[in-house]
């Protein structure tokens, strides 16, 4: 402590006071000026690695949801497209739909619905899929299009169950659009689709429908709905984020986005911005020692410096104040000098020569005085 209060005391009025202070603060500054901008450098490269990561993550996730939500699709499209599937009497093919029913599931029910959207059919005879007209659904627009569709998270049924249904076209047997099957998968079963892929010891990927209800996360604890954070909006505005955001949780974080499934889901990734920010401050404090450790060198280096600069100085300054008084017998002895550089030798030679002509003026001018008295 009174090392600190000396070094950062008001500079004293001395040539080593002034000295001493003007290096210690040359070395500061230098250290901090040569850290901070390759602090900033390190902190930016690991936000652009961070985004990377993010963007990996969501690449191996979406690969893996767009794996699972084909293989639910694809058997959807199979029995779409049986031969008894056209036929005006669909018994055999209602057969096929209850196997399928029993052997997968995945499938919570599994409905057809006629041309006109009326649903004749359904495997899970307890289901809460009333027999009600869905073609003002956009899953059966889609199908009359020609396309097969998974849906946002709906709630279906008296008990609101939240789920997704997964459609495909029919086609009658005169080549015509002859309704749909459809196939329900309920929220608790689609928990398995995003694995554990999280950048970071606090990353999370969620899976989202376009209203921000999750359908899927990394961990098994997950809000229910993203609609109020900001990477979601940015989602749904299609906008890059690169700048920190409050998450779901009211954590600071970074995060990437991506559209799949026809852009009607959107996965997340998202890390808390001190998780990155974590090997910042360690660079920081690491360095700080380091600048430390060769500031207390360079303080004991300088020290010795200023001492052995200042002896042949306190030296020249002491003789001088013993000439005023009148003392010319008075001579710096080289020995003094003898580590110093060159041009305090040549100073101490110039002082002795002066000493020595003051001293011979001075006997002269006693010896005049004396003969005056006389």
């Amino acid at each position: 402590m009174k090392l600190l209060a000396r070094i950062f005391s008001k500079p004293p009025d001395t040539l080593k006071g002034r000295f001493f202070t003007s290096i210690v603060f040359l070395i500061l500054f230098g250290g901090l000026l040569s850290i901070f901008p390759l602090l900033i450098f390190i902190q930016h490269q690991r936000e652009e690695e961070a985004l990377r990561n993010l963007n990996e993550v969501l690449q191996m996730q979406s690969e893996l949801v767009s794996d699972s939500l084909d293989e639910l699709t694809r058997d959807i499209n199979y029995l779409s497209e049986v031969p008894e599937a056209s036929f005006q009497n669909k018994t055999s093919f209602y057969e096929k739909l209850e196997l399928l029913g029993k052997n997968r599931n995945s499938f919570y029910d599994i409905f057809y619905a006629d041309s006109s959207g009326n649903i004749l059919f359904k495997t899970n005879k307890v289901s809460q899929i009333r027999q009600i007209n869905v073609s003002d659904r956009v899953y059966f627009q889609k199908a009359k299009e020609w396309h097969s569709y998974a849906t946002g998270v709906r709630e279906i049924g008296k008990s609101e169950l939240p789920s997704v249904i997964i459609s495909s076209p029919i086609t009658s047997e005169d080549g015509r659009f002859g309704g749909i099957l459809g196939g329900v998968v309920l929220l608790d079963s689609l928990r398995y689709l995003v694995s554990d892929f999280a950048y970071g010891e606090t990353g999370n990927v969620y899976l989202a429908d376009k209203n921000g209800k999750i359908l899927s996360a990394s961990s098994s604890r997950f809000p229910v709905s993203l609609k109020n954070t900001a990477i979601f909006q940015d989602a749904l505005d299609q906008r890059n984020r690169t700048e920190p955001y409050q998450n779901v949780t009211g954590v600071e974080s970074i995060g990437q986005y991506r559209w799949i499934n026809q852009d009607e889901w959107v996965l997340i990734s998202e890390v808390s911005t001190a998780e990155i920010a974590r090997p910042f401050y360690q660079t920081l404090l690491f360095m700080s020692i380091i600048l430390l450790f060769i500031f207390f060198i360079s303080f004991f280096m300088i020290r010795q410096l200023i001492n052995h600069l200042s002896k042949p100085l306190d030296a020249l300054l002491e003789g001088t104040a013993v000439l005023q008084g009148g003392h010319y017998a008075h001579r710096i002895d080289e020995q003094i000098m003898s580590e110093s550089v060159k041009e305090f030798h040549e100073l101490c030679r110039a002082y002795n020569e002066m000493a020595d002509n003051l001293q011979v003026q001075h006997s002269l001018r006693e010896q005049a005085e004396e003969e005056m008295r006389l």
